[in-house]
């Protein structure tokens, strides 16, 4: 073969081979339409999941708190709560958090109830009268829909709950 016809051969293969690049030039376009989308869903899914954490942890971390200076202390359970408002406008400016100090002496027996604390239903405690060794519970409450930084719709009557059981000293 001569060295033109092997030129010719050459600038026939690359032009073949440029043609069937050109043919895929879309393609790369639209699989990252395709996959952006499903990729920013699950990145925003697992910053949100995150952010749940760190709320629920806050929570629980200022009813642990909160119960241990009412348990350790003579504070008065409006002294408690001015606590946890304290706590919660640091943490959650915006939020407005349901408090509840209530008297959990009702799981202090030889027969407590089975199940989760449900301290709406527990009677209210005056933690400056408290008898020693008694067992009160803080709960803290906070509508998912107010914190979320991406508010999902499934969610918007669901509460965050930060709870502490403890025994006045």
């Amino acid at each position: 073969m001569s060295p033109s016809e092997l030129e010719s051969k050459k600038s026939r293969r690359t032009f073949h081979r440029i043609r069937r690049r050109g043919e895929r030039r879309g393609a790369a376009a639209v699989e990252v339409a395709i996959t952006f989308p499903i990729f920013l869903l699950f990145l925003f899914t697992i910053i949100e999941f995150g952010h749940l954490l760190m709320v629920k942890a806050a929570l629980t971390s200022a009813a642990k708190d909160a119960a241990r200076l009412g348990s350790v202390s003579e504070a008065s359970t409006a002294e408690v709560e001015a606590f946890i408002q304290d706590r919660m406008s640091s943490l959650f400016p915006t939020v407005n958090p349901i408090i509840r100090i209530k008297d959990a002496s009702i799981y202090d027996g030889p027969n407590p109830p089975n199940g989760t604390i449900d301290c709406a239903t527990l009677p209210d405690i005056e933690l400056a009268t408290a008898q020693p060794r008694q067992m009160f519970a803080v709960e803290l409450r906070v509508n998912y829909a107010s914190i979320a930084i991406f508010p999902p719709f499934w969610a918007q009557n669901t509460q965050l709950v930060g709870l502490s059981v403890t025994r006045h000293e």
